[in-house]
């Protein structure tokens, strides 16, 4: 099948519209997120779940990882990794094929939150100024 099919298409554009609904969804994933953050006043606005998801991630990353104060060579690698994933997710969202069933439109949210959760950690490495060449 090419990537052309208008039937491959229309699924992968209903698909879009399903996932577009799961977020819009008052009572969702992205409540669910916010209510355990303690003490933050939730306006609901868009900005504020995506910055709220992100938060979400760093505080993730820290409790697994720790303070992480890696040099901007390694801090590159990292980022392109996740880069690369999101990018994977994009192109399951654009040509969805049998093997890859799923909701491809939370995949490719969640990979994007990672990006800037990597990005706001090198910028709170740098703002740290903690960090060291590998000797």
């Amino acid at each position: 099948m090419s990537h052309g099919d208008p039937e491959q298409i229309n699924r992968a554009s209903a698909e879009q519209a399903r996932a577009a609904r799961r977020f819009a969804e008052p009572d969702g994933w992205e409540a669910d997120a916010r209510a355990e953050r303690k003490g933050k006043a939730v306006t609901g606005t868009v900005r504020d779940k995506a910055l709220d998801a992100v938060i979400d991630e760093r505080d993730r990353q820290d409790a697994k990882w720790g303070e992480q104060n890696h040099d901007p060579f390694a801090y590159l690698a990292i980022l392109s990794e996740e880069v690369g994933e999101l990018s994977q997710a994009a192109l399951h969202l654009r040509f969805p094929t049998p093997l890859k069933d799923g909701p491809h439109l939370r995949h490719l949210r969640d990979e994007a939150v990672q990006v800037a959760a990597v990005a706001l950690a090198i910028v709170e490495c740098i703002d740290r100024a903690k960090w060291k060449w590998p000797l």
